[in-house]
C-alpha cells in the first residue's frame, strides 16, 4: 500500500468488523490497536450502537476517551458528549405509530439510555447486541428526551415496504439496514462518515489523513470520507465495491491486517 500522506486516524466499525462471530476482540487485534496508538494513528470505534451497548468492548482496548454511536448521532471526546443529534417530535411519533402498527420490534437511543419496545419476538434476536437496553411498553418514553435513532426490527419484506414510507415523509433521514432484519432511522445529518470529518476537525486531522473499516451499509457513509476505506472480507457486496482493499475477515483479524498496513505504509513516508 502506498500513501502520500501519513494516516493518523484510522475509524472502525465494532458488530462483523472488531468483533469476531463470537463477540470477541481477540488479542492479536488489541495488540494492534495498542501498536497503533505507540505509532501515533488514533483509533476510534464508529458503531451504530449506544455507547452503553459498545462500553464493554471500548473499554477492553482502552478507546472509552474517543467514541462515535447510534450510527453517528453521538460523538465523545475526553470521555464527553461533543455532539449529539435526535429526531424530532413529530418524526418520534410517527416512526413509533409505524413500529406499533405493523407490529414490529424496535431499540430507541435515547441518552443515556436504549430502550426496546414493541414485538418480543424480533426484540430479542438483537437484546446481545444491545444488551444494556431497558425495557418499556410506554411510547410516551420516547417524547422527551428525543431519541438519536430508531431502530426498526421486523422481516426483510416488511422493511421494504416501510423504507419507502419514511422516504416519501422524511426524505432527509439518513436510513441504513445494519443487519438483515433491522432498519435504522437517523436523524438528518447523522451519519458516520459526517461524524467521523466532524471528530476528525476537533482533532486537528484533515480528511486526508484518515482511514476507516466497516462490513455493513451504515459503514458507506464512513468509507466514502476517508482517504484510505478499507472493507472486511466479511462485509456486504455494496461495501466491498466502495473501496481499495479488503482485509481478511472478522474471525481472521482483518482490522489487525489493516493496521499493520496502515503502519508499514506510514513508516515509508518517514524513509
Amino acid at each position: 500500500m502506498e500513501l502520500t500522506e501519513p494516516i493518523r486516524l484510522i475509524a472502525t466499525d465494532l458488530d462483523g468488523t472488531l468483533l469476531n462471530d463470537n463477540y470477541e476482540i481477540s488479542t492479536v487485534i488489541k495488540d494492534a490497536i495498542q501498536r497503533a496508538r505507540q505509532n501515533g494513528v488514533e483509533v476510534v470505534v464508529t458503531t451504530g450502537r449506544d455507547r452503553a451497548s459498545a462500553l464493554k468492548y471500548i473499554e477492553s482496548i482502552h478507546l472509552t476517551d474517543t467514541f462515535i454511536g447510534s450510527g453517528g448521532a453521538e460523538i465523545w471526546r475526553e470521555g464527553k458528549i461533543v455532539e449529539t443529534i435526535s429526531l424530532t417530535l413529530e418524526q418520534t411519533r410517527w416512526l413509533m405509530g409505524i413500529v406499533t402498527d405493523l407490529d414490529c420490534g424496535s431499540f430507541v437511543d435515547q441518552l443515556p439510555y436504549t430502550w426496546y419496545f414493541g414485538n418480543s419476538k424480533y426484540v430479542e434476536m438483537y437484546l446481545h447486541v444491545s444488551d444494556a437496553a431497558k425495557k418499556t411498553e410506554d411510547v410516551e418514553t420516547f417524547y422527551h428526551p428525543l431519541p438519536n435513532k430508531i431502530s426498526i426490527i421486523n422481516e426483510p419484506e416488511v422493511l421494504a415496504e416501510i423504507r419507502p414510507r419514511i422516504v416519501e415523509r422524511y426524505p432527509s433521514l439518513h436510513l441504513t439496514t445494519p443487519f438483515s432484519l433491522i432498519l435504522d432511522v437517523n436523524p438528518t445529518g447523522a451519519d458516520k462518515g459526517t461524524a467521523i470529518l466532524h471528530l476528525a476537525a476537533v482533532m486537528n486531522i484533515p480528511a486526508s489523513q484518515i482511514a476507516a473499516i466497516g462490513d455493513s451499509d451504515n459503514d458507506i457513509a464512513m468509507l466514502d470520507v476517508a482517504a484510505v476505506p478499507f472493507a472486511m472480507g466479511n462485509a456486504v457486496d455494496t461495501v466491498k465495491q466502495r473501496v481499495r482493499y479488503i482485509t481478511p475477515s472478522n474471525n481472521e483479524n482483518g482490522v489487525a491486517w489493516m493496521i499493520d498496513e496502515i503502519l508499514a505504509a506510514n513508516a515509508k513516508l518517514n524513509q
